[in-house]
């Protein structure tokens, strides 16, 4: 749930950043959209909806949602990349080469269920997340 925070914010600074372009293009409008979107679908998956009194084990529910959050969170990074490709300043090596570190540790996560694997995932995602912010967003 944190990372999905770190995701919603790090959006929010890309719309902050884009503020000064002159044009822009429907396709730019829709890379912004079609991110805003995956981050909406990747909350939905990682917040379970409580449907009674009981208490919600998080860890079962993502276990049963582990891999469609994932495959959202590696098509947002595909997306990301493509977004920050259209920025300047943006389309650098090591923001590509990031973006495949997040695919892959998307992928992992996707293929394996182990807990010290899902963990060591969330952890390298987030510190990945907050470099990009820290190295990346001048807006920071």
């Amino acid at each position: 749930m944190r990372f999905v925070f770190i995701l919603c914010v790090d959006y929010w600074f890309t719309i902050w950043h884009a503020r000064d372009r002159e044009v822009w293009s429907l396709g730019y409008v829709c890379l912004l959209l079609t991110q805003g979107a995956i981050i909406y679908v990747a909350a939905r998956l990682v917040v379970p909806a409580p449907a009674s009194d009981q208490p919600i084990d998080l860890t079962a529910f993502f276990d049963h949602q582990r891999r469609k959050f994932m495959g959202a969170i590696a098509t947002l990074a595909i997306v990301n990349e493509a977004t920050n490709l259209t920025l300047d300043g943006f389309n650098t090596s090591l923001l590509a080469i990031m973006v495949i570190a997040w695919v892959v540790l998307a992928v992992t996560a996707f293929s394996f269920g182990s807990y010290r694997i899902q963990y060591a995932v969330a952890v390298t995602n987030v510190i990945l997340t907050v470099w990009y912010a820290v190295t990346c967003v001048p807006s920071l």
